[in-house]
C-alpha cells in the first residue's frame, strides 16, 4: 500500500502533461516553422535573414509570419543597390579605450578592413569616452588604425557602462552625426566583421530593410537586440529617438526604440548565425568563430594586462573579401 507521500498515476500525468505537449508540438511543426514561431517569442512583423547555407544566402519570411499590412515587400517604390559604392555608409565605432579595446584595434581591425569592402567604403565616426589624460594616446592608436578613412573623432566624458552606450545613440541622434548616410553600422572595437556576405546581401539586395540586428537572449526565448553591433537606415527612425525615453540596460532600451520604427513595420533582418549560445550578450558567443559572420570573443591573452600590445594575435578567422564578392 502506497504512502501518503507516493504520487499517484494521476499526479505523475499532471506533472509529465506539459513535457509530452511540448514534445508533440516539436512534431508538429512544419517546413520553415521552429519552436520560436511555436511559442509566439519573435516579433510577427519581422522579416528574417536566414543563411541557408555558405554557398547560398537568401533571406526568407517565415509562413506563420505576417507582415504589417503597411509595408508591401513586393511591390516596393524602392530597388536594390547594383554597387557598393552607390552606398554611404557609416561605421559608428564607440569605445573607453579599454586594454581590450586596443589589442583589438591594433591586431585585428587592420586584417579586418583588408577583407571587408564595407569597411574600406566606410566613412568612420568615433565616439571616444575614455579617461581624459590620455585621450591624446588613445587617438593616436584610432588615427593609425582607422585614419585611412574618413575619420571623425568625437570626445565625451563616460557616464557609466550602460549609460554611456545608450549616450552614444543619443549624442548620434540629437547631433545628426548619422544624417545622409544610407546605413550606420555600430561596433565596438572588441566586436569584429569577420564575414560580411550576409550584411552585403541585405544592404544591396533588399531595399525593405532598414534595421540588419542580432538578438541576444535565443536561449531563453526573449528578444533583447545586441548594442555592441547593429546597423540601420537613419532614414527609417524617428528623429526623437534614443532620447533616454528607455532608462537603464542599453539593449533594453535600444530594442524599445528601434520596435515601431523598425521591427513592427517589417524592416528588420537578423543575423541568425551570429546568435550566442550562452547567456552572453556577445555576438557569436559560444560558437565556433568561424560559423559566426559577426565575432565578439575576448581568448585569455586578451585579458592579461601585464603583456604589451605588441604581443597579440588577433583570434579571428576572416572571410577574404574577394570570396565575398564572388558569391
Amino acid at each position: 500500500m502506497p504512502s501518503p507521500n507516493t504520487p499517484t498515476w494521476a499526479s505523475k500525468w499532471i506533472l509529465l502533461a506539459p513535457a509530452i505537449l511540448i514534445v508533440l508540438a516539436f512534431h508538429s511543426l512544419g517546413p520553415g516553422e521552429n519552436i520560436r514561431n511555436l511559442l509566439g517569442l519573435s516579433d510577427p512583423s519581422t522579416v528574417v535573414y536566414q543563411e541557408k547555407n555558405q554557398e547560398n544566402h537568401a533571406w526568407t519570411i517565415d509562413s506563420k509570419w505576417t507582415i504589417d499590412s503597411s509595408v508591401n515587400l513586393s511591390n516596393s517604390s524602392m530597388k536594390p543597390f547594383t554597387n557598393l559604392k552607390d552606398l554611404k555608409i557609416l561605421l559608428y565605432v564607440t569605445t573607453h579605450m579599454s586594454d581590450v579595446h586596443k589589442k583589438f584595434l591594433k591586431s585585428c581591425w587592420s586584417k579586418a578592413i583588408e577583407h571587408s569592402r564595407i569597411l574600406q567604403s566606410s566613412d568612420v565616426t568615433v565616439y571616444l569616452n575614455s579617461k581624459a589624460d590620455r585621450r591624446e594616446a588613445d587617438k593616436i592608436i584610432l588615427n593609425n588604425t582607422l585614419g585611412h578613412n574618413n575619420l571623425t573623432i568625437h570626445e565625451r566624458k563616460n557616464t557609466g557602462y550602460q549609460e554611456g552606450a545608450n549616450d552614444a545613440l543619443k549624442d548620434a541622434m540629437v547631433e545628426k552625426w548619422w544624417a545622409g548616410y544610407d546605413w550606420v553600422i555600430r561596433v565596438n572595437p572588441d566586436v569584429i566583421l569577420r564575414d560580411e556576405t550576409a550584411l552585403l546581401d541585405i544592404m544591396l539586395k533588399d531595399p525593405n530593410a532598414t534595421g540588419i540586428f542580432i538578438n541576444c537572449r535565443p536561449i531563453v526565448g526573449s528578444m533583447i537586440i545586441h548594442t555592441d553591433f547593429f546597423a540601420l537606415k537613419p532614414a527609417a527612425l524617428n528623429p526623437k529617438r534614443f532620447q533616454g525615453h528607455f532608462k537603464g540596460n542599453a539593449e533594453k532600451a535600444f530594442t524599445a526604440d528601434v520596435y515601431a520604427d523598425i521591427l513592427k513595420t517589417g524592416g528588420g533582418r537578423w543575423l541568425l548565425s551570429a546568435e550566442p549560445l550562452n547567456a552572453l550578450c556577445r555576438a557569436g558567443s559560444g560558437k565556433n568563430l568561424a560559423k559566426s559572420p559577426v565575432a565578439h570573443h575576448h581568448p585569455p591573452s586578451f585579458l592579461r594586462k601585464n603583456d604589451t600590445l605588441q604581443d597579440f594575435v588577433c583570434p579571428i578567422q576572416f572571410v577574404k573579401a574577394n570570396e565575398v564578392s564572388n558569391r
